[in-house]
Parts: structure tokens; sequence; C-alpha cells
């Protein structure tokens, strides 16, 4: 009896402390780039930008307007997060109590080696105070549509 508790106390445990393993692979590699950050600190992660446009109005995901002071464009190759990185493999883990890190661990690591080899051309639009307003990955940033001045207002 005594040797069936510790074989499954060692086993919890195991359970326990590899669990999530796949999820802090995925979510630790990587670029992640998120509302708000600082201009300098994308620069750091992305290095100098390809171009640089200023004073352009965007639209966010809900097609509001945004008024941006500089628009940076960069070209990077390696793996850009997205906002919710590694949440699946977290939820899988915790749905068979760890058990599907065995087939994790190895998919996790081929998906970041393939992942870190992609190209991707970044458009972020960045607010008068320098922080990230909005950003577009493999396709241009949505502009707003300047007013038409063709119509005559007058009746």
């Amino acid at each position: 009896m005594k040797h069936c508790l510790r074989l499954a106390l060692l086993v919890a445990t195991c359970l326990t402390m590899s669990n999530c393993v796949s999820a802090w692979m995925t979510a630790s590699t990587g670029v992640t780039l998120k509302t708000g950050m600082e201009r300098a600190e994308v620069h750091r992660q992305l290095g100098a930008p390809n171009a640089t446009i200023t004073d352009v109005t965007v639209l966010d995901t809900y097609g509001r307007e945004l008024k941006a002071k500089f628009m940076d464009t960069h070209v990077y190759q390696g793996k850009l997060n997205s906002f919710d990185e590694g949440s699946g493999q977290a939820i899988s883990n915790a749905v068979t109590l760890g058990t599907a890190e065995a087939i994790m661990i190895p998919m996790t690591a081929a998906e970041i080696a393939m992942r870190s080899m992609q190209h991707h051309r970044i458009e972020i639009a960045y607010d008068a105070n320098q922080r990230l307003l909005e950003y577009a990955d493999n396709e241009p940033l949505q502009r707003a549509r300047a007013p038409d001045k063709s119509r005559n207002s007058a009746c």
C-alpha cells in the first residue's frame, strides 16, 4: 500500500511538473507585437524599418479611424506570434491531464522550426507618443478614404 501511494504521488508530480511545456515553448519564442508597445522596442525586436511614412489615417480591426503619426514597414524573417500563442496547447494539456505533451512537444518543436523561416512584411502604425496603434502582417493596413470633394454640398 505504501509503495502504491508513493508511485501515485510520483506520477502526479511528473504530470504536474511537465504540464504545459509545449505551450511555454510556443509562447516564449518569436516576436510578439502588442498594442501600446513603444516604437523603440519594436525596432529592437524587428530591426530598423524599411520604410516610414508620416501623418496617415488607418482603420483598426473594427473599422474605426486611427490617426497615426508614423507608419513603419518592416521586412522580417522569423516567428511572429499571435496574441493567443500557446493557448491551444495549454487547453489540450489541461483536458488530457498532461498526457498530450507526448505528442505536443515534438509537434511544437517542428512548428517553431518551420515558422522561424517565414518571411513577413509588417506595417505598423504609431500614435504621436510613438506607441503601437495597429499592425498588419503580410497585408497592408487599411487606410481611411479621403472625403469625396467632388460632391456639391450646396443645394
